[in-house]
């Protein structure tokens, strides 16, 4: 007979394998749902938001409301999580005033 403490710790020791399949699902599908996934594992919905985050923190998944999505850069390769890339300005674009607020306009 199955306990409480059973399931628990099976899907503890199960994480790895659910996230592999979730990853696979998200190859096939491109996308997946909380509450789809919950009742494919046996797990509660917690568990597998707690999976999502830890392939969302890894760069594999994007989160969306209710499930996740793959990564955008198209493969399940982790990105770097040092934040997002700076963004370069056009040459030509800075911060300083326009021509027709300089200094001899103002005269």
């Amino acid at each position: 007979m199955s306990t409480a403490t059973d399931h628990t710790e099976e899907s503890t020791m199960n994480a790895d394998t659910r996230q592999q399949d979730i990853l696979a699902q998200l190859s096939r599908r491109g996308e997946v749902a909380i509450t789809e996934l919950s009742v494919r594992y046996g797990v509660s919905e917690m568990t597998v938001r707690r999976d999502l985050n830890q392939l969302a923190s890894a760069g594999l998944v994007v989160r969306t409301h209710g499930g996740a999505a793959p990564a955008a850069s198209g493969s399940f390769e982790p990105r770097s999580l040092s934040g997002p890339e700076p963004t370069a300005r056009p040459s030509g674009a800075s911060r300083s005033p326009s021509p027709s607020r300089s200094s001899t306009a103002r005269r």
